[in-house]
This record gives C-alpha cells, structure tokens and sequence, in this order.
C-alpha cells in the first residue's frame, strides 16, 4: 500500500503524449463511469515570476498567478521531487486581486522566509506563461480520488515557445495506489513519456535560454545503491533506478529512430531481470516470477530490431560501396529496418509495454514486492553485501560450468556463456558499492572484456542467418557482399576465439572479491 498526501502536498503523476493518443484517451471507456460530477473545460493563463538571474529556480521554488474567474490566485511552489514516477510538490495558495506578486499573502512564515532569502531583495518580474486549455474530471474507485487533467496549449518566454501536450493525474484523497491504477488503465498501450517535466521547470529552461533537447536513453551501469544499504534498501533503489531506464528508453523505442533507445531498452530488461534472480529469498516470489516473466517477454520483441540495427549500421553499412548499386541496397536494408521497427512498436503496445514500466514505478513506490514472513525481513534488514554475495557466487558457478570444455563450445553454446557472463556483470555493477574498500574493477573489467569478444563471435554468427527481404532485383548484390563478408569473418571468427580463451583464462585468475 502507498502512502497518502499531507496537507499542502500535491501529489502528481504525468504523462507526455501527442495529440493523437490525447484524443484517443479523451474516449477511453473507463471514464465516463467513474467520474464524479461533470469534466470541466477551462482556458488557464499563468505568470510565472523570478529574477532576471533565476533566483526562485535555483532555490527550488516557484511562483505562480493564475486567472480564477473574476480574479487571480498566487501559488507559492517548492520542494518538488519526483521518485518513483509520482511528482510531490509543496503548494501554498493565496487570493489576489491582480496579477502581481505579493509575498506577505503566502500563509506560512517559514516560507515566506526562505521565499525572502531565496530573492535577497531582488525585484520580481514575468519570466514566461503558460496558456493552456484543460479539461478536468474526477475519478473515483476503492483506492480513492484522483483527478484527471488534459492539457494542450503552450509555453511561452519572450520569443521562444514550447507545445504542451499531456495529462496530470492529481491524488485528491485515498491512496497512491489510485494514482497507478488510473496511469495503467488509461497509459498501459499507449507510447506516453512517464517522466514528463513540469510546465515550471520547461518553463524556466525557456527563459534561461536552454534550447529544449530531446531526451537520451538512460544507462544502468551506475549503481544507485549506497555503501551501507541494507539488502532492501539497494533492491529498493535498483527497481526504482531500473524503473525510470525502462520507462524513458520504453518511450524513445516508440518515439524515436535513434539505435540507443532499443538496445539500453534491453539492457535495462536484462538488468531488471538480474536483479530479480538476485532477489530470491527477499523478494515476493509471485512478484519475481511476474517481472522475469514479463520482461523476458519485452526484451524478445525488441530483440529483432536490435539485431537488424547491429547489421545494417556495424555489419553492412561500412562495405557497401558509395556508388548508385551500394546506395540502393543501404536504402533497402534501411526500409526493411523501418518494417522491423513499425512491427517492434506495434508489438509492444499490444503487451502494453506502459503498463508494464507503471507498473515497476508502482511496486518501487509501494515496497509491494517485499517478502513479509520473518526470515525474509530479517535477509532484508541485513548488509546488502550479504545479498551480493549469494547472488555473484551463483552466477560465477553458473559460468565457470562453461570453462571446463571453453574451445569446444559451439555457437549456441557461447552464446549462453555470453548470457551468463552478462548476468554475471550486471549484478556486478549493481552491487559494487556494497563492497567498499574492495573495488571489483579488476574483476568486472575482465568480465566486460570476454563478454564483449564473445559478442563479436555472435555478432559474426548471427550475419550467417541474416536475411532480410529484398527486392528481387537486389538479392544478387547482396548474396555476394554477404559471402564475402562470411568468408572475411572465417578468419576474424579464428583470431577472435582465440582472443576468448586467453580472456577467459584471466578471468578464471581474477580474485573473486566477494568471497
């Protein structure tokens, strides 16, 4: 169970989507059936003031007048975070008769204080607007009201301007559970943005002159577990951590053409998946179960358009000759990549991949995934170092199987070394900081670079099997760039397995050092 709001405390969940799946949402078939009242459309102008130099930014704070009706209200905001896909913000509201700051109205003298420091006597002024048209309606179920907001309209600062398109799911009573319920029914198939910021802060990037830059994918190599987390507290901060990868790289496989997106998108499934087997013993098992299942289950529908991604751009690009021939074949293989990438976004959103990343951000919110019994609250109060150990040493053993016959295995078999040594890696990274004083530099180092001399091996493998569907008339031409490719990887193939094995000798020599 999530916990409730206190007083002046608005607890928010937003989601970025494009105007199609705004209108496709205004329809959705849940709402009109648990709505409380009517929807409301209204047209919201708010001012938002700060010094020149962003004096109210850098302290954390907001200061907002909106049109009400006949009047206005001024609304003091601060201590906004966001974690575990839910935004809280402290607000303070006051009446006012006209558009102009009036720091005495805010009704708290700690904040009127720190509002006071934050300024230093400095003059307020209009730093940019937002002019939005909303439409409101409240939403009840057992867990308790949330209210839902549509907003479309922009921001504006000066010269420049932003589009505002997406939704706020406001708690009103109950519990957070609420909030993620209404996120999955309405968000779990459609490719909405989970990390939307607030109007406040693309605002303020507006008038600093930030020109707005497109999200990247996240990586998970970093951990954020502390030195002296306890074994639930890092799988606590691991989920969230891994949550948001999911949630923003989910996003940028359905919105963007960048390769990145859908390979830290399988990255961070993978590690979710780790994470999990490294859980055994402190995590619900029917949690555990469930998000194996279900990631393994996204991580091989957007398994293709990574393969198709490592051919086209690594493989083949860089042999195809620049001339008319080489340019109609690098085009086909682009359109068949688009094919793979429309299919992969369909596919997705047919599993309900949102839903699947709300559902993440839910159960770090909540500690849903917790083992209650007391062994298992006890292995949860215990140094994460303990996990962590339990947890390299299986996977170690699981890969040091493989060593006993390493120059005869075949294909598939150093592709499941290669699985193996990833689980290895990752629970590696994910664990480090428990271990202190004890880097595992060394270790993790020589298990990137086996994995990743493997990975060459796949990637040549996999070139033998790669056939996407040309033209007729382009076959030939690629039939035979494909041959010689596979005759010139022979003996890459040689010298590279080679590599593998003195890698894999270093390994085996590499100090264990959780043991």
């Amino acid at each position: 169970m999530c916990h409730m709001k206190s007083e002046h405390e608005e607890i928010e969940f937003k989601a970025g989507l494009d105007p199609e799946a705004l209108a496709t949402l205004r329809k959705h078939a849940a709402l009109r059936p648990h709505t409380v009242g009517r929807a409301t459309t209204r047209v919201l102008r708010s001012i938002y003031f700060d010094t020149p130099s962003g004096r109210l930014r850098d302290a954390g704070l907001s200061l907002r007048l909106r049109r009400t009706g006949h009047g206005w209200t001024q609304t003091l905001k601060a201590s906004r975070r966001t974690k575990d896909g839910l935004q809280r913000v402290y607000e303070l509201n006051s009446d006012a008769a006209a558009p102009v700051p009036n720091l005495d109205a805010v009704p708290d003298a700690a904040w009127r204080k720190r509002l006071r420091k934050a300024l230093k006597g400095k003059p307020l002024k209009p730093v940019f607007e937002t002019r939005v048209r909303r439409t409101s309606r409240l939403l009840a179920s057992d867990q308790g009201e949330v209210e839902l907001a549509i907003d479309t309209g922009r921001i504006v600062s000066g010269e420049a301007e932003a589009p505002v398109s997406e939704i706020e799911l406001e708690l009103k009573s109950g519990e957070t559970d609420a909030v993620f319920d209404w996120a999955r029914d309405l968000l779990g198939d459609q490719p909405a943005r989970l990390e939307q910021p607030s109007k406040a802060d693309r605002g303020a990037a507006l008038f600093s002159g930030d020109a707005p830059s497109p999200p990247s994918a996240i990586r998970t190599s970093a951990s954020p577990v502390r030195g002296d987390a306890s074994a639930g507290e890092a799988v606590a901060a691991l989920l969230g951590f891994y949550a948001a990868a999911i949630a923003r790289n989910l996003h940028l496989t359905l919105s963007r053409d960048d390769p990145e997106g859908p390979h830290q998108l399988r990255v961070a499934l993978r590690r979710l998946r780790v994470l999990c087997a490294a859980s055994r013993g402190v995590m619900r098992s029917s949690v555990r179960r469930s998000l194996q299942r279900r990631a393994r289950r996204l991580g091989r529908i957007v398994a293709p358009l990574r393969d198709v991604d490592v051919m086209t751009d690594e493989i083949f690009a860089p042999e195809i000759a620049d001339d008319a021939a080489g340019e109609r074949l690098l085009e086909a293989l682009n359109t068949w990549r688009e094919k793979t990438r429309a299919t992969v976004r369909a596919d997705l959103l047919s599993v309900r991949a949102t839903a699947f990343a709300i559902d993440l951000h839910a159960l770090a919110a909540s500690g849903g995934w917790r083992r209650r019994s007391r062994r298992g609250r006890r292995r949860l109060d215990a140094p994460a170092r303990d996990l962590a150990a339990r947890a390299l040493e299986g996977a170690w053993r699981i890969c040091a199987l493989h060593g006993e016959r390493f120059k005869d295995l075949s294909v598939s078999e150093r592709h499941r070394l290669r699985k193996d040594l990833k689980a290895l890696r990752y629970a590696a990274d994910a664990f480090a900081p428990a271990f202190d004083g004890e880097p595992p530099q060394a270790f993790v180092r020589a298990v990137r670079r086996l994995q990743n001399k493997l990975g060459q091996l796949n990637d040549l493998a996999m070139l033998e099997t790669f056939d996407p569907q040309l033209e007729r008339v382009l076959r030939p031409a690629f039939d035979t760039l494909r041959e010689r490719l596979v005759k010139d990887c022979a003996v890459r193939t040689e010298a590279a397995m080679d590599q593998a094995i003195d890698r894999w000798d270093a390994l085996t020599r590499a100090p264990r050092y959780w043991a």
